[in-house]
C-alpha cells in the first residue's frame, strides 16, 4: 500500500513539472511570436508611408519651377520653389521611412516564422520502459 501510494505521489510530482515545463517555452515563444508580429506590422506601416512620402516627394519636385543662375565663377546654382522645397523635405523623409520599414518588416516576418516553428515543434512527452519513467522535451530545429 505505501508503494502504490509513494509511485502515485510521484507520478503526481511528475505531472505538475510536466505542465509547468511546457508552459515555460509556450509562453517564451508565444511572447516572441507577438512581439515579431507587432515589429513585422510596424515594419509594413511604415514602408507604405515612406513609400507614400516618397513618390508625393517625386511628383513636387518634378512639378517645380527650377531656376539656372550662372554666378561668376560659371557655376550652375539652382533656385526653387516653395513646392519644390517641400517635396525635396518629403524626399528626405520617406526614403529613410520606407527603408526602415521594409528592414523591420523584413526581420519581424523572418522571425515571427522561426519562432512559429519553434512554438510548433516543442514536443514534450512521457515515457515508461519497464520500470523507469520519465518525461522527454524535444525541441526540433
Amino acid at each position: 500500500m505505501r508503494t502504490l501510494f509513494c509511485l502515485l505521489f510521484m507520478m503526481a510530482f511528475s505531472l505538475n513539472t510536466f505542465s509547468q515545463r511546457v508552459d515555460e517555452n509556450k509562453l517564451l515563444y508565444e511572447r516572441k511570436v507577438q512581439q515579431y508580429t507587432k515589429m513585422k506590422k510596424t515594419g509594413g506601416t511604415l514602408g507604405i508611408i515612406g513609400g507614400g512620402l516618397t513618390i508625393v516627394g517625386v511628383a513636387l519636385v518634378a512639378s517645380a519651377d527650377w531656376e539656372d543662375e550662372v554666378d561668376e565663377y560659371g557655376y550652375t546654382t539652382t533656385t526653387t520653389d516653395a513646392s519644390g522645397v517641400l517635396g525635396i523635405v518629403s524626399l528626405s523623409v520617406g526614403i529613410p521611412m520606407a527603408v526602415t520599414g521594409i528592414v523591420l518588416n523584413s526581420v519581424g516576418n523572418r522571425k515571427l516564422k522561426e519562432y512559429t516553428q519553434k512554438l510548433e515543434n516543442v514536443n514534450v512527452g512521457y515515457f515508461k520502459s519497464g520500470q523507469q519513467n520519465g518525461i522527454t522535451l524535444a525541441i526540433t530545429f
